[in-house]
Order: C-alpha cells, then sequence, then structure tokens
C-alpha cells in the first residue's frame, strides 16, 4: 500500500457582485393636429396715364455743377453776374469794335412799382466790316459762260457786280443761277440776246 496525503485547505471567501444596469425611456407623445388653411392675396394696380409731349420752348445747352448746395441768395449771383460755361461775365454793353467768336445778349429790366415790366420788342444789330473780293474772266465757251471761284471767305452769299471789260461785240454780263458764298457763274449776251465770247470784272461786297 501507498499512503498519499492530501492537504486540504479550507477558506471562507466574501465576494460582492455589482451589476450595472442602464435604463432606457422613450418617451411617446400623440397629439392631435390642428390644421388651418391660409391665403394670400395679391392685388395689382395697373395706372394708365396718357402724356402730351411737344417740343420745348427752350434749349438747355450747358449746365452748371456744383460741388455743394447753393442758396437762394448764390442762384441769384449766378443769374445775375454769372455766365454760362465757355463765356465770360456779363458786362454792360459798350458801343465800338468788339472781337469775339460767339456772344450772348441779355436784356435786364427793373419795375420801380409792383407792374412787372415786359419787352414787347427787342432787336440786336450786329454790323461787322465788309469783305470785298474781285477779279476779271474771259469767256471763251459761250454755251456754259464761266464759273467765278471766290479767294475771300463769305459767310453769307455776297453782292456781286459785273461790268463787261472787252471782246468783239458790246455785251452785257449776266449772272447764271444764284450767287452762293463760294462763287457764281456768269454770261455774256449781246442786244439780241446771243451768249458771245469776251471779258469781264467783278466786285464782291460781303461779310
Amino acid at each position: 500500500m501507498k499512503n498519499v496525503t492530501e492537504a486540504i485547505s479550507m477558506a471562507e471567501a466574501f465576494g460582492r457582485t455589482v451589476a450595472y444596469r442602464r435604463a432606457i425611456n422613450e418617451g411617446l407623445a400623440l397629439s392631435d393636429a390642428l390644421s388651418r388653411a391660409y391665403g394670400l392675396r395679391v392685388n395689382e394696380a395697373l395706372d394708365l396715364a396718357e402724356q402730351y409731349r411737344r417740343r420745348a420752348n427752350g434749349v438747355v445747352s450747358d449746365m452748371i455743377v456744383a460741388s455743394t448746395a447753393i442758396t437762394e441768395q448764390d442762384f441769384i449771383d449766378i443769374m445775375e453776374a454769372g455766365h454760362p460755361p465757355g463765356f465770360t461775365d456779363f458786362r454792360d454793353f459798350i458801343q465800338g469794335d468788339h472781337t469775339y467768336r460767339r456772344a450772348l445778349f441779355r436784356a435786364i429790366l427793373k419795375s420801380q412799382n409792383a407792374d412787372r415790366g415786359f419787352i414787347d420788342g427787342l432787336r440786336v444789330t450786329v454790323d461787322v466790316p465788309d469783305v470785298f473780293d474781285r477779279g476779271s474772266e474771259q469767256i471763251t465757251n459761250t454755251a456754259s459762260g464761266v464759273t467765278v471761284n471766290f479767294t475771300r471767305t463769305f459767310r453769307v452769299p455776297p453782292e456781286v457786280t459785273i461790268t463787261h471789260k472787252g471782246g468783239t461785240v458790246v455785251a452785257v454780263p449776266k449772272l447764271v443761277g444764284s450767287v452762293t458764298t463760294t462763287g457764281f457763274n456768269a454770261v455774256l449776251e449781246d442786244s439780241s440776246g446771243a451768249r458771245v465770247t469776251g471779258s469781264f470784272t467783278w466786285v464782291a461786297q460781303g461779310y
């Protein structure tokens, strides 16, 4: 026989069990749905306007632009002593010879009582120096005559005087058509009205 010895130990175990639990609550709500209908009314107004268009009685050619607001007195000063762009200030007119390119005339009326003055008629007369041009021409073609071109510059058609200078017969010079600012056409006619050759002198006077 074999003797076997086994040791048995007795121990008292003290244990604590911990349980973890997760509680999930879900809420469910019930509600009555109340539906309402909303309406939006849109009104559009259409206006029709009749316009009577016509040309203006005045023309505005220039404009004065200011960087700041102007007072009523500033506006009066502009009207009384001011000038449109491109012109100098207005000044009293003195008779004499003036050299200018463009000019504006203004009439100012002042009343001594409550009545408002008005202009019944106003006429401005400008007399410029006359421009003269002259020369002589020879007519060799009796049918077409001769075309004369001015060497001076005229603003309006000048007055032309033609004098017969010489030829085989006595003739009268005549203008064909009208005189323009650049020239005229002329022929020579004898006493019977037939066109002839010859020469003439001419003088043009205008401005």
